[in-house]
């Protein structure tokens, strides 16, 4: 194999992708060939860009270099060795605070600061943060980090020129001044929340624009509109009272009947109560008497009805 311009160490956290990411830059299809880091093996690879060699270490994947685990002490130990020119660091997009936290740890080495090592960071799985409406930042991150940020949205021809162009630009020597790491007092965890946010939609986003002349032509439709229902209320129940009109006055009649009844039943000179009271009403007491006194409930409708005698409001209750 030809000798690598660069060597380069791929670190970052566990179930990232980040095998698939080595194996797809290395053009890699079988098992990666192992390189002895402290009596540990780890695979390694290379791929050229613009006319240069690099050289992929694929280091283990941590949580955090402060972990008790062989793998951290070992991924701390190599970093500090030297050997790698750049160091690609890799986490997942949806859990952002874990990757800045292992990217500070990173920052804050010793050999790395002072060095000015180039770190490039690369945020894979993207594609699942937009499935679940999450869009993160990234020129937010570039900002406070003040390094190179990646996102993969996959692992096509695309993403991974995207990649090498990064690590290849950290890797020219007039950029060294760029690695100053002077943004280690950030909070991984508030620096996560916002770069985090939900993605909004182009029907939620866009603005509503209402000129001053469609707002009075919508006022005056409503006026309109509230006046044809007020209109249509009125029409309707005048309507509605017609309809039940009759319906109210059969009911009255029969309840009326049904009272009589009950009175007439109860009542054993029912028909000459009634004579005396068409009496005092008419004055005219032989032919009131003899006109209702046979028949009672009847007879007083018929009088009612020809206008012989008159019912005052004290006497809508007959007895």
């Amino acid at each position: 194999m030809e000798h690598p311009h660069f060597i380069i160490a791929f670190t970052g956290n566990e179930q990232t992708g980040k095998e698939v990411l080595f194996k797809k830059l290395t053009a890699q299809k079988g098992p990666a060939m192992p390189s002895c880091i402290r009596d540990m093996s780890c695979p390694h690879g290379d791929f050229s860009y613009d006319s240069r060699r690099y050289k992929a270490v694929n280091l283990p994947g941590v949580l955090s270099l402060s972990s008790p685990s062989e793998e951290a002490s070992c991924t701390a130990s190599y970093l500090c060795s030297g050997h790698p020119d750049a160091i690609l660091v890799i986490g997942h997009a949806l859990h952002l605070e874990i990757l800045l936290g292992l990217l500070k740890e990173i920052l804050s080495l010793g050999p790395v600061r002072d060095s000015s090592i180039p770190v490039v960071l690369c945020v894979s799985r993207c594609e699942e943060a937009r499935r679940q409406g999450i869009r993160i930042d990234f020129s937010l991150l570039h900002d406070v980090l003040q390094i190179p940020v990646v996102p993969l949205h996959g692992y096509g021809r695309e993403q991974m020129d995207d990649l090498k162009a990064a690590l290849h630009y950290a890797l020219q020597p007039h950029h060294r001044h760029d690695f100053l790491y002077d943004c280690l007092d950030f909070s991984p965890c508030r620096l996560a929340h916002e770069c985090m946010m939900p993605e909004i939609s182009p029907s939620q986003g866009k603005k509503r624009n209402i000129s001053p002349e469609a707002g009075w032509i919508r006022r005056i439709c409503e006026a309109l509109l509230l006046l044809l229902l007020i209109g249509l209320t009125a029409c309707l129940s005048i309507r509605l009272t017609d309809c039940l009109w009759p319906l109210f006055f059969e009911t009255e009649t029969v309840l009326g009947r049904m009272v009589w009844n009950t009175c007439l039943a109860g009542c054993p000179h029912g028909s000459w109560c009634i004579s005396r009271r068409v009496m005092h009403h008419t004055g005219n007491a032989p032919n009131a008497f003899s006109a209702v006194s046979p028949v009672g409930f009847a007879g007083k409708m018929q009088l009612l009805s020809l206008g012989r005698i008159s019912v005052r409001p004290a006497d809508r209750v007959f007895y």
